[in-house]
């Protein structure tokens, strides 16, 4: 008797818009929208509640609050899984959800897993300064031990709706933080996960 096929993820793809940087009339976004294999939702849904050209400290916290407070919507619990990205500087690809779901079978990531675009430069709005990338290093010193260790990117990043939730919630709480006082009962399970994610 053949096994049952398992059902694909019901899988959206997030894009983070708000102004005054961004419109939701930006011609990329209406291409995006018209062209996706995905649906595409573009965040915020209502209005922004503060404007983009804020400090980069804010604007990273409204970022990841637009992905929490959709995701934790009845609109936004309708997902299996979730990939998010900037609108203004991620070139989205043709991705299907089923081809989504071959490359988390293929890194071996589970349901929880966080699987997050990696580049050479740290960047966090500007050019990282060696104490983020001390802290960095820090929280995941296996990863940064390696030869030429990518930086996660804050670009692009997917998995499951409750992953991607969770990942949101925890980095609100820890850009709201003091320095000194990152979140420690998340972090480690996300570096951990970064680790293996960025290879």
């Amino acid at each position: 008797m053949a096994a049952a096929a398992t059902a694909t993820p019901k899988t959206a793809y997030l894009t983070v818009c708000a102004p005054p940087r961004c419109s939701q009339a930006e011609e990329s976004l209406v291409l995006l929208r018209e062209q996706s294999l995905l649906p595409v939702v573009t965040l915020p849904t209502g209005r922004a509640t503060a404007p983009y050209d804020s400090p980069s400290a804010i604007r990273h916290i409204k970022k990841l609050e637009y992905v929490r407070d959709y995701l934790a919507s009845p609109a936004g619990r309708a997902w299996d899984r979730v990939v998010v990205a900037d609108a203004v500087d991620v070139i989205p690809s043709s991705a299907t959800a089923e081809s989504i779901e071959r490359a988390f079978q293929q890194l071996g990531a589970g349901d929880d897993a966080l699987v997050v675009s990696a580049e050479p430069a740290c960047w966090v709005g500007e050019a990282c300064s060696e104490r983020a990338i001390r802290s960095m290093q820090r929280l995941s010193p296996v990863h940064f031990a390696k030869p030429h260790p990518q930086f996660p990117c804050s670009g692009q990043y997917a998995g499951s709706a409750a992953a991607v939730l969770a990942f949101a919630t925890w980095g609100v709480a820890a850009l709201e933080a003091p320095s000194h006082a990152t979140p420690g009962s998340t972090s480690g399970s996300f570096s951990s996960r970064l680790a293996s994610s960025v290879d």
